[in-house]
């Protein structure tokens, strides 16, 4: 795809600028033209900044609604243009002098062409719907104010709306129909814009002035034809809203016939998801209830929300969802407590077996568990109930999901996206383990449920290197497990193995209470801030590494939340290893607990972010930190009580659920300000539950006093960051499209933070982005970065991999190279 050659640009200015120039011609005021040309120069020069970075490689049919709803749209806005002028020239005649005229020209067209200018980023970085509908906003509130005053501030105020509306929307609707048109019709409907912005104004001049309005009456008829507008650009926006091309990762492919003959003969068990999912719990007996459900009286395959394709669910979907299924109890399970375990459902349920009432859960991103062994029954089918419901509710945790989707925003999901399986129990079984690993042993404490005080006695067994067990037998609850001891216990001379990215060991551990007993695993690995050579630094297992990561959303085109397989994780965490990275920071969700399994054995560091909750907002979360002040007090910023205290208490359930994997060595409390509040307390708060892990407290700004990063946000522009007396991490940078037919998901609407054009030219901007901002920084303290990101994500296609995860796009050993720089000037700067 070549970039726009200067002619034509120049020719897109002069197409861009004819509605203007001729209409300013009529009224034969010089200065009227002066400032004319000027405007249309500056917002064809802006706008082909947009053009460029919007342009989009079109392999199949673009949509028909949307080009003559487009070509609708901007024939309409020219004619609302000659409506406007044909009124103003009655309206500087009879209401304003020749130099307050020339005066209020030169203004308005000057100062509208550089909104249009700002606009090129606007549509760049926030689509369509986002960029056109403001512009006719403008346009309407500016016929709104000529239409009630007629005094000098006002018409100033008019003029420079309408103009700055007028030329903004036309040149994004226009720029709209050029990117999505495919070749062999784009001289059509470049034909049908030519006319729409020169000829059909023109005449429409001249017959609006003989037959129609004029005054005030021209505007009132303006503001109809913008209404029309309005409704022509709706079925636009519907278009790019809802077209997007079905893509599959190779996992989907091939289980998708698996799933659908499972639907013919469910009687065979799940064919998908079938790892145990609690791997730091394991047991030897347990029931995977995952497969057909019944969905609102449809199936659907669970675990995948039934908005994936690989759910297979196709009736309507609204705010609540009835799900059922059936279970049939083994006898062996007679005398045991029998648990209902979800991994995840959003956003609230209540959850019944035989008709009786057994739970209720709130929150859609955490396990919960149902003893329900008075309500099953053991000799016939039971059957189990779920319902749901997810409002998107900002008072609890939500992420990334909106509804409609489109830019950073992605497809919501409702109801069970995780396994849900049943386990038998002894009545004194171990309910929860924690371990908080050191450099030579383990903090274990163990909690039985249905005993307060435990009496019984443990058996622990751990397996070392070279296939020796070490076993002791206590009553202890809390212990400390010294490893030194435990080799020399039984004649193991080597030194003890640590967790790292490069060489992941895991202790496998057994542990035994009267009849239960449990599977586990630990690593010894510690996380600190240390001062080295006078430079603040973190430090794993006491030597200093640099945080080389991606961000990792967990988004899939087959199944969204839920990948196709389990497997699938793995394989992300392998290609991300394979480009050089050491460290994933999972954001705004979390993953289902075999996820943060593959990261503890393949050996990868995760920086785990809080979900979210609360509002978010564009003006005040992203714009305004970004052109005023990223530094803003957040005190007081939650007015929910509710709302405080379930991102608290949710925030602390995330601590507790994730505390034993050895791979998580940071938490990300608030991100870009959104639902930010007492940050400083809630650090307090979080650091005190769990010490051994780090805290990035606001990543990318509204920084507070207590964090454990310095952590900034960088897009567009590489700047060379000044490290203080915090390890800087730029946590969030990058985000440079390439996109590759056939492999992205939307087919009209893009977004990412620049554009390139191949592989090479990708890898040429990761590279230069490390050069400029990243390496030189190292020396002076910088700690780490997180490059947006490990995949495309619908609208977003600035993944250093497809959405469907069959191309990487960068150049893999380029990406070792920058790698290998990093560690050498991480090497110099510590020694």
């Amino acid at each position: 795809m070549s970039k726009p050659s200067l002619k034509a640009k120049i020719i897109y200015a002069m197409i861009t600028a004819a509605l203007f120039l001729a209409n300013a011609f009529l009224c034969k005021e010089p200065v009227f033209l002066l400032a004319g040309c000027i405007a249309a120069m500056l917002s064809a020069f802006g706008l082909f900044g947009l053009q460029e970075l919007a342009e989009t490689p079109v392999t199949k049919e673009s949509s028909s609604a949307l080009n003559l709803s487009a070509t609708l749209s901007l024939f309409l806005l020219s004619i609302t243009g000659s409506v406007i002028f044909m009124s103003l020239d009655d309206l500087f005649k009879s209401t304003l002098s020749p130099s307050k005229t020339a005066l209020l020209l030169v203004i308005a067209f000057v100062t509208s062409g550089a909104v249009v200018v700002f606009y090129g980023t606007l549509y760049d970085s926030q689509g369509f719907s986002t960029s056109v509908i403001p512009a006719i906003a403008f346009q309407l509130s500016g016929c709104f104010f000529i239409f009630v005053s007629y005094h000098f501030v006002p018409i100033l105020l008019s003029l420079f709306l309408i103009l700055a509306g007028q030329i903004s929307a036309v040149s994004v609707i226009g720029s709209l129909l050029n990117n999505y048109t495919p070749p062999h019709n784009r001289f059509r409907f470049a034909f049908l814009r030519v006319l729409a912005v020169t000829i059909a104004p023109v005449a429409a001049f001249f017959l609006l002035k003989i037959a129609l309005f004029s005054g005030r009456n021209a505007f009132l008829f303006a503001t109809i034809l913008d209404v029309a507008v309005y409704v022509s650009l709706t079925a636009v926006y519907i278009v790019i809203r809802n077209s997007h091309f079905n893509l599959y990762t190779e996992s989907g492919e091939h289980l998708e016939p698996k799933i659908l003959r499972e639907f013919v003969n469910p009687s065979e068990g799940p064919v998908t998801w079938t790892e145990y999912p609690r791997p730091q719990m394991k047991r030897k007996n347990w029931m995977n209830l995952n497969g057909v459900w019944k969905l609102n009286g449809n199936t659907v395959y669970v675990p995948f929300p039934p908005q994936a394709s690989l759910s297979f669910h196709k009736g309507p979907l609204n705010n609540v969802l009835f799900y059922s299924t059936e279970f049939h109890v083994p006898s062996e399970w007679n005398d045991q407590r029998i648990l209902l375990h979800f991994g995840a459902v959003d956003q609230m349920c209540e959850v019944y077996v035989n008709n009786r009432h057994v739970g209720t859960h709130e929150g859609g991103y955490l396990p919960f568990t149902f003893d329900i062994t008075d309500a099953v029954n053991t000799i016939f089918d039971n059957t189990i109930e779920v319902r749901a419901f997810d409002l998107i509710s900002k008072k609890y945790p939500y992420g990334k999901q909106r509804i409609p989707r489109g830019g950073m925003w992605y497809t919501s999901v409702s109801g069970i996206w995780q396994t849900v399986w049943l386990e038998p129990v002894p009545k004194d079984h171990i309910r929860r383990i924690k371990i908080t690993p050191d450099l030579t042993g383990i903090h274990l404490k163990i909690v039985i449920d249905g005993v307060p005080d435990c009496i019984g006695k443990f058996s622990i067994d751990i397996r070392l290197p070279g296939g020796k067990v070490w076993h002791k037998e206590s009553t202890d609850t809390r212990q400390y497990i010294n490893l030194e001891e435990a080799y020399r216990s039984v004649g193991l001379s080597e030194p003890l193995r640590y967790w790292t990215p490069e060489s992941p060991y895991l202790y496998v551990m057994k542990i035994r209470y009267e009849s239960d007993e449990i599977e586990t695993y630990f690593a010894l690995r510690t996380v600190e801030l240390k001062e080295i050579n006078g430079i603040p630094r973190i430090t794993l297992n006491r030597k200093p590494i640099y945080l080389h990561g991606v961000l990792d959303q967990g988004y899939y085109p087959d199944g969204i939340f839920t990948p196709a397989t389990a497997r699938e994780y793995a394989k992300d965490i392998m290609r991300m290893k394979e480009l050089g990275f050491n460290c994933l920071r999972k954001h705004i969700k979390i993953e289902p607990e075999i996820f943060y399994y593959y990261c503890d054995t393949l050996g990868m560091l995760v920086l785990q972010d809080m979900v979210n909750n609360g509002r978010y907002s564009f003006l005040r979360d992203t714009i305004m930190p970004n052109i005023t002040t990223k530094h803003k007090s957040d005190v007081g910023r939650c007015h929910s009580k509710k709302r405080k205290e379930f991102f608290i208490n949710h925030s602390l359930d995330t601590l507790r659920h994730l505390h034993n994997h050895p791979s998580i060595i940071a938490y990300t409390i608030f991100n870009e300000g959104w639902g930010q509040f007492d940050s400083d307390e809630v650090f307090e708060i979080l650091k005190a539950k769990d010490g051994t892990r780090l805290y990035d407290s606001t990543s990318g700004w509204f920084v507070q006093k207590k964090s454990d990063f310095d952590s900034r946000h960088q897009y567009f522009n590489n700047v060379l960051f000044t490290p203080g007396i915090r390890p800087l991490l730029v946590s969030e940078c990058g985000g440079f499209s390439y996109m590759i037919p056939e492999h992205y998901f939307s087919k009209y609407n893009h977004f990412s933070y620049g554009i390139s054009r191949s592989s090479a030219e990708l890898t040429a901007l990761v590279r230069k982005m490390y050069d400029e901002m990243l390496f030189p920084i190292i020396e002076k303290g910088g700690c780490g970065c997180i490059y947006t990101q490990l995949s495309d994500i619908e609208d977003e296609t600035n993944g250093l991999y497809t959405y469907d995860r069959k191309i990487c796009k960068v150049d893999k050993d380029e990406m070792l190279k920058i790698r290998e720089e990093i560690d050498k000037r991480l090497n110099e700067a510590v020694t």
